[in-house]
């Protein structure tokens, strides 16, 4: 990867030819805002909230590194190594927590009291009709060893816990409030190389996981108790395939193509744009090992096939001795495919609805993790983003996104403290 940079900083471009790049992606960001109810026409699955790639507007299939390329693209491994030198990163502690608006404003100062979570969001005394609270919490450590010259392999140990209480209208107009509650449970085996000038990069991941989706209702407080005997658990092996091709040019232009939840079979499945309606969809089955309601629950039977494209240019600037990157990148997902035996993504969906854009201005060679700091902005799923990183000492990371800023009482916030060892 070095030589791409090396070689590439000999040709430099004119500083107004950046400023004009700079102010067409300030429209292109910055564009008019979509108000709050066309956002639940369309809402992809989430199964991971990486506080770059949301700050980012999800656009990273092509500048995925570490822990963002077992969710994104699996060649983006590469990009934590320096080629000409062996490693042995350790990412731990590793913790992220997020939670919207209207599940802060419950909370208070308990939001960072994971007991209390459930006695007040599912309480209906602290919900109105319509409303939706939605927060948890994200660990990842995890760890990745590079030989010169050879494959980067990566383990980690990802586990998710997301709470989500909404209310609509019931009787005597007491509102029935529901509980939903989804604990993932994995591990991430990944194996990533690139060429020694970083022009092409591979990887694939593995990603077992176990499940437990749990979820209640009634017009009143949601117990323990009720939550339990509603428990579901599922079990699935996801496979992850990506490339990433970077040409030798100074402004650093680079493709990519990855391939989420490579598919095992197709199944009925809701469509985000309207759940009432089920399509064939293909994916990673899962095997459900408990379910008290001896029915399927079809969102936890399928891992959708997420076939996702990008593209990024990267100009460079000298700054204080130093080098500034102004990347820009572009990604399309879930590029749908229909067949005749099942769909890969989803069909009817609007193409704005699939873009997702992103801005990143950080310093140090592109070609690797940021060293000192990093600003975002983004628009994905016509939803405005941001976030930032800090980097102490090349150890200590904090880093913030927001996603859906366009609303404030669903505004996602997400935080993250690592270190690296």
């Amino acid at each position: 990867m070095s030589k791409i940079y090396k070689k590439s900083a000999r040709d430099v471009w004119g500083f107004q030819t950046t400023v004009a790049l700079l102010i067409v992606a300030s429209f292109g960001l910055l564009e008019k805002k979509i108000c709050a109810a066309a956002l639940t026409h369309y809402s992809l699955p989430v199964d991971w909230y990486d506080v770059r790639a949301s700050g980012m507007g999800d656009a990273v299939t092509t500048v995925a590194h570490g822990e963002s390329a077992a969710f994104a693209n699996p060649a983006g491994l590469a990009r934590t190594r320096n080629a000409k030198k062996s490693f042995l990163n350790l990412d731990v502690p590793n913790v992220t927590f997020f939670a919207n608006g209207s599940a802060y404003n419950v909370l208070g100062k308990d939001v960072f009291k994971p007991s209390q979570w459930l006695e007040k969001l599912g309480n209906y005394e602290n919900i109105s009709i319509n409303d939706v609270h939605e927060i948890g919490v994200q660990t990842n450590t995890h760890f990745s060893l590079g030989l010169k010259d050879g494959i980067i392999a990566f383990v980690g140990f990802p586990t998710r816990s997301i709470y989500t209480t909404s209310a609509v209208a019931g009787s005597l107009g007491v509102p029935i409030v529901s509980y939903d509650s989804i604990n993932t449970f994995g591990l991430s085996l990944g194996l990533a190389s690139s060429t020694r000038g970083g022009g092409f990069s591979a990887g694939f991941f593995v990603r077992p996981n176990v499940v437990f989706h749990d979820w209640a209702s009634g017009a009143a407080t949601v117990s323990l108790s009720d939550i339990r005997k509603e428990s579901e658990v599922s079990f699935g092996v996801p496979v992850d395939f990506g490339v990433v091709l970077a040409a030798s040019d100074f402004w650093l232009p680079t493709f990519a193509v990855a391939v989420r939840n490579i598919p095992t079979g197709c199944l009925l499945y809701p469509e985000p744009n309207n759940p009432s309606v089920e399509t064939m969809v293909c994916g990673t089955v899962r095997r459900i090992l408990k379910n008290p309601r001896h029915m399927a629950d079809t969102d936890s039977e399928l891992d959708p096939t997420e076939i996702r494209t990008g593209i990024s240019v990267t100009p460079r600037l000298h700054v204080f001795k130093g080098r500034l990157n102004i990347r820009f990148a572009a990604d399309v997902f879930p590029v749908p495919i229909v067949t005749s035996r099942g769909d890969y993504g989803f069909r009817d969906v609007a193409l704005n609805k699939l873009m997702h854009t992103g801005a990143e201005i950080f310093m140090g060679n592109p070609l690797q993790t940021q060293k000192t700091f990093a600003v975002r902005f983004g628009r994905t799923q016509e939803q405005m983003t941001y976030g930032f990183t800090f980097v102490f000492g090349e150890t200590l990371i904090m880093e913030y996104a927001c996603r859906n800023a366009d609303d404030v009482a669903n505004a996602v916030h997400i935080a993250t403290l690592s270190t690296q060892w």
